[in-house]
């Protein structure tokens, strides 16, 4: 089990984020030919804590970054609101995961796809969590 695991939990059992993009939330890319609006999270690096007992479960802290896309800037934002009131300052056991916390820490910048017409932003969310090593 990982971080990214546990975001896509939160995002599929948002109410939120569902009435604004349905059950378009994808890993990574967002399945061919599939029109906004849809989120989609990836996991952008994880790093191991350091701790006394290297036994598991170990202490790792990911970041996940999210991205909205959509038609208009309007749902874009609307959807990163959902997103981030699905997810922030989470913890607990979460998709079999042990979560520590989760934080919002850092948005992107606001982007214009004129190939796709449409319009994204991100945020990326700093997942504590621990991992029994199964």
């Amino acid at each position: 089990m990982d971080a990214s695991q546990v975001i896509n939990a939160l995002l599929k059992a948002s109410p939120d984020v569902a009435a604004l993009v349905g059950t378009n939330i994808y890993a990574l890319i967002a399945a061919q030919g599939i029109a906004p609006p849809y989120l989609v999270y990836k996991e952008v690096d994880a790093v191991l804590q350091p701790v006394i007992d290297c036994k598991p479960p170990q202490l790792w802290q990911a970041r996940i970054q999210v991205t909205a896309v959509g038609a208009d800037y309007p749902t874009v934002k609307a959807i990163l609101v959902a997103a981030s009131k699905a997810c922030n300052y989470q913890r607990g056991l979460i998709a079999g995961v042990t979560v520590s916390s989760i934080v919002k820490e850092t948005a992107g910048s606001d982007v214009f796809d004129v190939g796709l017409q449409s319009f994204e932003q991100s945020f990326d969310l700093m997942v504590l969590y621990f991992d029994t090593g199964s």
